[in-house]
């Protein structure tokens, strides 16, 4: 993160996905991620390291997944021809791809502004984004060196330039909600040095949320390409669902949601609250969230609790409840990388039983001395188990050893009961997509969950 805060810094991009990790957790990637002209930088930086390369007359770069703060990635350069090309690899492959037709120029001293001036990130939906067209001030802080020492050797101007295309993308065009795409630049003599990055967009296209812009600065001129990815996806209200639950169908639960402050967890809280349980939620980051639902469901007269909890170190020393659980909804969950087609990767696969398998064994073992005997434990397996998604190996088989572990501890544990439910698809932060993709609704299947185990554990 300290990386993070430099590159912002730096750049004057401070969009919330790249410095932001509560925010950024909700937003398409799950977690913080880099921004891919430091990817690019770093890159060039390590160029300028290892060849005698000064600078470019062509670049470009296809951004093609995210980098989350933590990931590890293989960065791997290579000639071809007259070309120099890299790719940047991780866990669930080719990243980023870099094309580079070397150029040698001299690396004037950097005359321009050293501090780029703080400004609002800017929200835009696609129609507002048709046509824009407007200038970015140029600006190069002399502690650029530090984060690139061997890029010294490239032009100045084509780094501040660089810089100012990610402040473009992730604060004014699109801004809030973007993902710089691609990134194609030519060094052009006839583009004047200049103090700014002009910018026009000359395609926002709908249908797939893409938007191309012409930019031109610092001698180079070219295209930038970047997607608007959607917002983080809102569950229904409190006021929304009353409709769908009858009073007094949950009444005499004691439940607590392990992970019930947003997403599935947040939307099944709600549910059983509107029902007439009583309601403790977890979060292990943003209690604001947590004090939020609280708050919503107070206007309503529901009783709904909140108390930190993070699986991976469950309270002990907490007290146990005035009245015992007779009810634990397990909805934790960790950030879910799509994987490769016939690969698979231990490491996600280790990432994922910690949470899905370890965790949940460690919410049960605390669970059991703070609910009733025949207490009822719910645990979210996926419909994956029977239709499998080739992108999704690690996660399915991390679920199928979940339902694996409710087996043997229900069996040893009885009569506290331990049920798993195959659910599909339903819609939350984790299911967003570029492009939309085939959701259940999650609200009907939810409640057909909680009420087919309503009974277990009364």
């Amino acid at each position: 993160m300290a990386d993070q805060d430099s590159f912002a810094k730096l750049s004057g991009d401070h969009n919330p996905v790249h410095v932001d990790p509560l925010a950024a957790r909700r937003l398409l990637l799950g977690g913080v991620a880099v921004h891919g002209v430091h990817l690019l930088l770093w890159a060039l930086d390590v160029l300028a390291s290892d060849q005698e390369v000064r600078g470019f007359s062509r670049l470009r770069v296809h951004f093609e997944q995210g980098v989350i703060v933590g990931d590890s990635v293989t960065l791997n350069w290579r000639r071809d021809k007259d070309r120099l090309l890299a790719k940047l690899t991780g866990p669930s492959g080719t990243l980023v791809r870099i094309s580079l037709t070397p150029g040698k120029e001299e690396a004037l001293a950097w005359s321009g502004p050293k501090t780029i001036e703080t400004a609002a990130c800017e929200e835009h939906e696609m129609p507002a984004l048709e046509a824009r067209i407007g200038e970015l001030a140029l600006a190069l802080p002399p502690e650029w060196t530090m984060m690139f020492p061997d890029l010294a050797v490239f032009p100045p101007t084509i780094v501040a330039a660089l810089l100012a295309i990610t402040r473009l993308v992730g604060m004014v065009s699109p801004g809030l909600h973007s993902i710089l795409s691609v990134l194609d630049v030519s060094r052009d003599s006839a583009v004047p040095i200049g103090t700014a990055l002009s910018y026009r967009v000359i395609r926002a296209d709908p249908r797939v949320n893409l938007v191309d812009m012409a930019v031109q600065s610092g001698g180079i001129c070219g295209t930038v390409s970047a997607f608007l990815r959607p917002q983080p996806y809102r569950q229904k209200t409190v006021v929304e669902l009353c409709e769908a639950v009858s009073p007094n169908e949950f009444a005499g639960q004691e439940a607590i949601v392990i992970g019930g402050s947003r997403g599935l967890g947040e939307l099944a809280a709600k549910l059983l609250a509107i029902g007439g349980a009583r309601v403790t939620i977890t979060w292990r980051q943003g209690s604001f969230e947590a004090e939020s639902i609280i708050a919503e469901a107070a206007k309503l007269g529901l009783l709904i609790q909140a108390q930190h909890f993070d699986v991976a170190a469950p309270p002990v020393n907490q007290e146990r409840p005035l009245a015992p659980y007779t009810h634990l909804y397990y909805f934790a969950t960790p950030r879910i990388p799509a994987g490769r087609p016939a690969q698979f990767n231990p490491a996600t696969f280790a990432m994922l039983l910690e949470t899905y398998l370890s965790g949940f064994a460690r919410s049960v073992e605390w669970m059991a001395p703070r609910g009733v005997s025949n207490a009822c434990i719910w645990y979210p397996s996926t419909v994956f188990v029977d239709l499998p998604n080739p992108c999704f190996a690690e996660y399915t088989a991390a679920k199928a050893c979940g339902e694996a572990l409710c087996g043997q501890l229900s069996k040893q544990m009885a009569p506290l009961r331990i049920v798993a439910d195959r659910l599909p698809r339903l819609p939350s932060d984790q299911t967003q997509g570029l492009t939309p993709v085939d959701v259940a609704d999650g609200v009907e299947v939810l409640l057909a969950s909680l009420r087919r185990h309503s009974a277990l554990g009364r």
